[in-house]
C-alpha cells in the first residue's frame, strides 16, 4: 500500500486466472498491480464517465490478451468528484463493476495495517515503483492536443524507461537478497497503459518473466525481510529494505530531461 493513497477498496484479483500463464517455465516472476482505480485524472485524456468507461474496457482487454493476472486498488477520491451529481458518482462506481464482470474479485479494504491484519488482509508491497505517471500526464496532454507524433515519442520512451527501471530493480534485489525475487510492479489505469500495456507486458516477458498473482508473488521469502522504514513517501520496498539494512538508498532511474520538462510545464504556475 503506498503512502498518500486514499484506499477504500482493493484486491481486484487474477484476470483470466484460469488461462494458461505465459512463460510458465520462466526463471523470473512478476505480479502487476494497478493503483488509483477507476482512473487517475492527470493520466487520462478525459475523466468524464464515458471516456473512463472506454479506458477501462481497453485496459481489461489488454490484460486478457496478455494473460496477465492484475490486482487493482480503488481510490475513493477518484469516485466522488467535486461538482458532480450523485448519479455521476454512481456511474463511476459502476465502472468498477466492469472489473468484477471480467472475472475479477472486488474486496473492501481500509488503509490501516492493523485493521487489515485483524481481518486477514495483507499490505501489498511494491518493488518496481516508477515515474509512469509522469509519462501518462504528458501522453494524455499530447492526445488532447491531437499531437500524435509527440504521443508516439512519449509511448516509445515509456517502454524504454520501464525496461531501464526493471533492470535497475533486478540489480538492487540481487544485491539485497543474493538472488532473483518475485517482483511486484505498480502501474495506473491511465490512457497510456490503455494503449501500451500489451507492449509493456511483452517487453517484460522478453526479459524472462512469467506473470503471477499478487498472492503468489508474496510467497517469496524476500517479503519477510526486515522493514522498519517510516516516511511520507510511498517508495519501493527495495528502498524500504535498503533503509532497514542501514544501506544508502539506490537512486532510481529518472525519465529523460525532455519528459520532465514537458511534465513540469503542465503544472500550474
Amino acid at each position: 500500500m503506498r503512502s498518500g493513497s486514499c484506499l477504500v477498496a482493493a484486491a481486484l484479483v487474477a484476470l483470466a486466472a484460469h488461462a494458461a500463464r505465459p512463460a510458465a517455465a520462466a526463471e523470473r516472476q512478476m505480479a502487476v498491480t494497478f493503483d488509483d482505480l477507476p482512473g487517475p485524472p492527470g493520466g487520462l485524456v478525459s475523466n468524464d464517465v464515458g471516456a473512463l468507461r472506454e479506458n477501462t474496457r481497453l485496459l481489461l482487454a489488454a490484460f486478457g490478451e496478455a494473460r496477465v493476472p492484475v490486482v487493482g486498488f480503488v481510490n475513493e477520491g477518484k469516485l466522488f468528484l467535486e461538482g458532480e451529481a450523485p448519479a455521476d458518482a454512481e456511474a463511476r462506481i459502476a465502472i468498477l463493476k466492469l472489473w468484477v464482470d471480467a472475472g475479477l474479485e472486488l474486496d473492501k479494504r481500509r488503509a490501516f495495517e492493523t485493521f487489515l491484519a485483524r481481518r486477514g488482509y495483507s499490505v501489498a508491497p511494491v518493488t518496481i515503483d516508477n515515474d509512469e505517471y509522469v509519462y501518462a500526464a504528458i501522453y494524455a496532454e499530447a492526445l488532447r492536443g491531437s499531437d500524435r507524433a509527440m504521443a508516439d515519442r512519449i509511448g516509445a520512451d515509456y517502454l524504454r524507461y520501464m525496461d531501464e527501471v526493471v533492470a535497475f530493480c533486478e540489480d538492487v534485489a540481487r544485491r539485497l537478497s543474493g538472488r532473483e525475487i518475485r517482483h511486484v510492479l505498480l502501474l495506473h489505469a491511465n490512457s497510456l497503459n490503455a494503449e501500451y500495456f500489451g507492449r509493456l507486458a511483452g517487453a517484460i516477458a522478453a526479459r524472462g518473466y512469467g506473470f503471477v498473482t499478487l498472492d503468489e508473488a508474496l510467497e517469496d521469502e524476500a517479503y519477510r525481510l526486515p522493514d522498519t522504514y517510516v516516511g511520507a513517501w510511498g517508495i519501493s520496498w527495495l528502498h524500504h529494505w535498503e533503509t532497514s539494512a542501514g544501506r544508502k538508498r539506490s537512486p532510481s532511474p529518472d525519465p529523460p530531461a525532455w519528459v520532465t520538462r514537458a511534465y513540469e510545464a503542465q503544472k500550474p504556475k
